[in-house]
């Protein structure tokens, strides 16, 4: 096998293509209507925006950190968007410039709590989890927004592609080269490999890990627009504790 095959096959993304690849082929011999357009599109739309919040928690991970609050950190954003576009309008770029500025805001409330207590990540962010979503519930008492802006609401698609699997790909592209051809980038995987060997090379490690839950948590909004855009209205929690809720109030009496 020529050198350059066997560097290729080396490298998990390359493993990882072969692995989807030989499912792709095992399930299409299962299903004819497998490998159609139409289930292709589907499976996109439904599994993009765990492909959003893998990218922005993939940042964190490469960092040498956890984030456990990013559903809580998209939750918040979203509601204060979803608020400020009902009562004074806008449009895209205003929502996604918003949502960035407010989830990277709680991120870096995230980071500088961590750095500054020298607490483990996984601790600090389950505890900013619970106080976002907390406040949330407070504030909105549990209601659900629904009259958005019909341009928020509508069915967007460009080439047949859904609105959610165009902002996955755009968050995927963007974490790619963010890690691989940035300096940033660079410094974040020396961060999490030996944080006081970064630090003798002059990096600044606060301002990274504000950087890298920051990032986090800016894309984490971007799966709550996706999430917003498919059920045209905005949910005060996240889909993984929504049922939760549900279930509470189904025995209020």
């Amino acid at each position: 096998m020529p050198k350059y095959l066997s560097a290729a096959f080396r490298r998990h993304d390359i493993q990882i293509g072969i692995i989807i690849a030989i499912m792709a082929t095992f399930f299409s011999t299962l299903s004819p209507g497998f490998l159609t357009l139409g289930n292709l599109m589907d499976l996109l739309e439904n599994y993009s925006v765990m492909a959003i919040m893998a990218a922005g928690l993939l940042v964190v991970l490469i960092s040498g950190g956890i984030d456990i609050s990013f559903e809580a950190i998209a939750a918040v954003s979203q509601f204060l968007v979803a608020t400020v576009l009902v009562r004074f309008g806008g449009n895209w770029v205003t929502a996604f410039a918003l949502a960035g500025l407010f989830g990277a805001l709680l991120g870096v409330v995230n980071a500088l709590l961590i750095y500054y207590l020298r607490a483990i990540s996984v601790i600090v962010t389950i505890s900013t989890m619970t106080f976002y979503f907390s406040i949330l519930m407070f504030v909105t008492q549990g209601r659900s927004i629904y009259d958005l802006p019909n341009w928020f609401t509508n069915n967007i698609s460009f080439l047949s592609v859904p609105f959610p699997v165009m902002v996955a790909a755009i968050a995927l592209l963007v974490t790619l080269l963010l890690l691989s051809q940035l300096p940033i980038g660079r410094q974040i995987y020396g961060l999490g490999g030996n944080p006081e060997a970064a630090k003798r090379m002059g990096c600044n490690i606060v301002g990274l890990q504000c950087f890298a839950y920051g990032y986090s948590a800016a894309t984490s909004w971007d799966c709550s627009a996706s999430l917003t855009v498919i059920r045209a209205s905005w949910p005060p929690l996240p889909a993984s504790c929504r049922r939760i809720v549900w279930r509470r109030s189904c025995h209020t009496p």
